[in-house]
């Protein structure tokens, strides 16, 4: 357990540049791909495309960028670089106190899912992919919850919030580190339908994390989107890939659902940076 909790502490000291996050990117991409081209010839028993094998799988996939951000924080502990460490988890909510702060968060996360519906809602989704998202979700429930509702959580945002923001959020603006870091985020799921809305959420989230510098918090957003999406797709078919327009029955009640979501929406993000302060980020190169 010691050793876990040390590697976690290295990446306290890996802020990578637009260079390194790129590295991790495309890392990232060999990761979840090579595992599988190398295994498949011999997997005669379906093991890893079971629902078991396919989480261990894309656990197994975050194996290469983890072990770089790991090998490049070992090198800046021992050059002992200024201004290091950096936690990837800092939590201040500022003068909001967590438990509302956390009730305000999913109320904006449901309300800004309404807001994009029209946006998510257009992007049709060909057959073919919901079939090949069957393959994803299993038969199985509970591997599907952890492969989605944990692992992608965890995995993701430790990579995209904790490792790439964090690093962009000291080498430019927070405007343009949430941007790419957004950008990367949408990139990774190598689909138009699900890169869409995850980068308009990853905008969300990395936002929050640059006020709150909360790792479990985005982490919690995540899973919420994940498992929301789980609980839709095992109990509202109907729904999955598809737009909440079919849960109105006149479309004057959609657009004023989604009109007060936005004013709700716009309201808490308001609420939000009034009380909890903008972090001043140190904008030296302190690593690669």
């Amino acid at each position: 357990m010691k050793k876990i909790v040390r590697m976690f502490k290295r990446a306290n000291y890996f802020l990578p540049d637009m260079h390194g996050c790129w590295i991790l990117f495309f890392l990232l991409i060999l990761g979840q791909f090579l595992p599988v081209l190398l295994l498949l010839p011999f997997d005669s028993g379906k093991t890893w495309t079971s629902a078991w094998g396919g989480a261990l799988l894309y656990a197994v996939g975050f194996l290469p960028p983890l072990l770089y951000a790991w090998y490049q924080g070992g090198k800046a502990m021992a050059e002992h670089l200024p201004g290091l460490p950096v936690d990837v988890d800092s939590p201040c909510f500022g003068r909001i106190r967590p438990v509302l702060f956390f009730l305000l968060l999913i109320t904006a996360f449901f309300s800004l899912v309404l807001v994009l519906d029209p946006l998510t809602g257009a992007v049709e989704t060909p057959e073919w992919f919901r079939e090949a998202s069957e393959d994803v979700y299993g038969d199985s429930i509970f591997w599907a919850f952890v492969k989605i509702a944990v692992f992608a959580p965890l995995f993701e945002e430790f990579l995209c919030r904790g490792l790439i923001l964090r690093g962009l959020l000291h080498r430019m603006g927070p405007f343009m580190a949430i941007l790419w870091s957004s950008l990367m985020f949408g990139l990774m799921h190598l689909n138009v339908w699900q890169a869409v809305p995850a980068i308009c959420f990853g905008c969300f989230f990395g936002w929050i994390y640059y006020r709150t510098r909360s790792f479990w918090t985005v982490v919690f957003l995540h899973f919420l989107n994940n498992a929301t999406g789980l609980l839709v797709h095992f109990t509202r078919p109907d729904l999955d890939f598809g737009s909440l327009r079919i849960l109105f029955p006149r479309l004057w009640m959609y657009c004023s659902a989604i009109s007060v979501a936005a004013l709700l929406f716009c309201a808490i993000v308001y609420l939000i940076a009034k009380n909890i302060p903008e972090k001043r980020y140190d904008k030296e190169t302190l690593s690669a």
